[in-house]
């Protein structure tokens, strides 16, 4: 009875310590990127496709009614996410893009289940740096339960002096504020996916 009970402890604990292992090379292999989901409401919704797109906020209401009619889903089915995707790009320094995401969700389990449209996508840089902001294009497209933002352009960003000092600079100075603090120009081509 002795030797079953050890040979079960042994076995239980290496079974702890194997699961132990595996969410650690999972938490490792995503350390570089974060994903961060907020449901809006449909007045915020609106209001930012309205700024976004430059149009009325009766245009940018009946954008996102077509966009829904031509996925022929049923709209109370549907929930608007604001995704933030991070990624490491630097040891100080993050991309981060976000997006509107219209996505179909199963009333019975809450799952998402497809994304039928994908609004406002903007790539910016996060970390030490202030006033980024990205020129160039920046364009999506969806398909089922994944969608992918492409950019392609330069972001523009200021680093203060006193926090440039051990910083990883991204890009090349493109020049100085009154305030002395520096500005950089970091060129950014490539995509991000978004799945549900």
């Amino acid at each position: 009875m002795k030797i079953a009970k050890s040979i079960i402890n042994l076995l239980l604990s290496c079974s702890i310590l194997a699961g132990n292992v595996s969410i650690g090379l999972s938490a490792k292999e995503n350390e570089d990127v974060m994903v961060k989901d907020v449901i809006v409401s449909q007045e915020e919704y609106i209001q930012a496709i309205s700024k976004y797109e430059n149009l009325p906020y009766k245009g940018a209401e009946e954008e996102i009614r077509l966009d829904r009619i031509q996925a022929r889903v049923d709209p109370e089915s549907v929930v608007t996410v604001l995704r933030s995707v991070t990624r490491k790009v630097n040891s100080s320094s993050y991309l981060r893009c976000t997006a509107y995401l219209d996505v179909v969700r199963d009333n019975l389990t809450n799952r998402y289940i497809e994304i039928i449209a994908v609004k406002a996508p903007n790539v910016d840089l996060a970390g030490p740096c202030t006033d980024s902001a990205m020129s160039g294009s920046c364009s999506s497209s969806c398909s089922g339960t994944s969608a992918t933002v492409y950019c392609n352009g330069s972001i523009t960003y200021t680093i203060s002096t006193s926090a440039s000092i051990g910083t990883d600079i991204l890009g090349v100075q493109v020049g100085v504020t009154v305030g002395g603090n520096t500005i950089y120009r970091y060129p950014v081509s490539t995509t991000f996916v978004f799945t549900v």
